[in-house]
């Protein structure tokens, strides 16, 4: 959508007349963001401690200075027209980055404090990250975490998240920043009932007669490729299809452990199962080639937060164990 005619107000002086863009006041858009949100000028009244007539006061100054109707008033509520829903999406975001920095300064040399969003992979949430987070709390008790456990990609700026830790090949360019914390080395892995039971696996090739599970995103549509420790490349094309097919690797983990083929796998995601014995790695001696990694993502404006920092910093030494595994 193209964004709303820019509007200026003549202002007489006593020599001469300036012009300039009328800027709504932050408090205002504060109320009109809070309005759009809620769809009610009754609720964002209460949330903001105002009165519902203070509240339309604010609604009306702000149309009033762009001279452009941004919400359409109802009995059942408020929703934005079709420019108030562009407006508020470039306003929010720039409200956000006005109150991460009032709040940083004023704790820039104190302790890490206040709210951090952050959301990460399912799989990885639950067998690595959640001891580290359990720390982390504990170590800065006044930073307040909210975790979104989710395979899905989040939109940091519209579901107002500050961090995303991110398993991927890579990340395209954006504007958000990313970090990387460590590589994630991936593995073969198959239950002993599974080994039994099914045709041996003593060499690359005899993969192709197994069914292999992968999550979505794993490099290679069709075949695996395994390198040996002299560096011999070892193309497999693995021709029986899974009959369960999942884009969540503890889902694939579970199906690992159920005897129902070999997993390809991130390793770390592996040990508790390998040391209790549910799983064993399949072709040890060969490294599967296509690494990802897991990044820390974060908007630009948010990067330098006090407590997204120190989480980040955190992270990279506690994760650091894992870089040679």
């Amino acid at each position: 959508m193209a964004p709303p005619r820019r509007y200026t107000n003549h202002v007489a002086t006593p020599n001469r007349r300036l012009t300039h863009e009328v800027l709504p006041d932050l408090l205002d858009l504060r109320a009109f963001c809070r309005v759009v949100d809620l769809g009610s000028v009754t609720r964002a009244a209460l949330e903001l401690g105002e009165t519902k007539g203070s509240v339309s006061r604010r609604l009306s100054r702000v149309e009033a200075q762009l001279e452009v109707p941004l919400l359409r008033r109802s009995g059942r509520g408020v929703t934005p027209t079709e420019e108030g829903a562009w407006y508020r999406g470039q306003v929010a975001p720039a409200l956000a980055v006005l109150d991460d920095a009032n709040r940083d300064l004023r704790h820039r040399t104190k302790e890490p404090s206040g709210r951090l969003r952050l959301t990460m992979p399912q799989d990885l949430g639950t067998s690595l990250l959640a001891p580290i987070i359990a720390r982390f709390s504990e170590r800065f008790p006044q930073v307040h975490l909210e975790v979104l456990a989710t395979d899905r990609v989040v939109d940091l700026d519209g579901e107002r998240v500050d961090v995303a830790l991110r398993a991927a090949p890579g990340l395209k360019d954006s504007a958000l920043r990313a970090f990387r914390l460590m590589p994630l080395k991936f593995g073969l892995f198959a239950s002993p009932d599974y080994l039994s039971q099914a045709p041996r696996l003593r060499r690359p090739a005899d993969l192709g007669s197994h069914t292999v599970h992968r999550p979505f995103g794993v490099p290679g549509p069709s075949e695996l490729v395994l390198v040996g420790a002299e560096g011999e490349r070892n193309e497999v094309r693995v021709t029986t299809a899974p009959r369960v097919w999942s884009n969540e690797a503890g889902f694939i983990k579970a199906l690992a452990v159920a005897a129902a083929g070999v997993a390809l796998l991130p390793k770390v995601l592996v040990e508790t199962e390998l040391e209790s014995r549910q799983l064993q790695a399949v072709l040890p001696r060969y490294r599967i080639k296509g690494e990802a990694a897991l990044f820390f993502v974060t908007p630009m404006a948010r990067a330098s937060s006090s407590r997204t920092a120190a989480l980040r910093e955190f992270l990279k030494a506690e994760l650091r164990r894992y870089q040679d595994r």
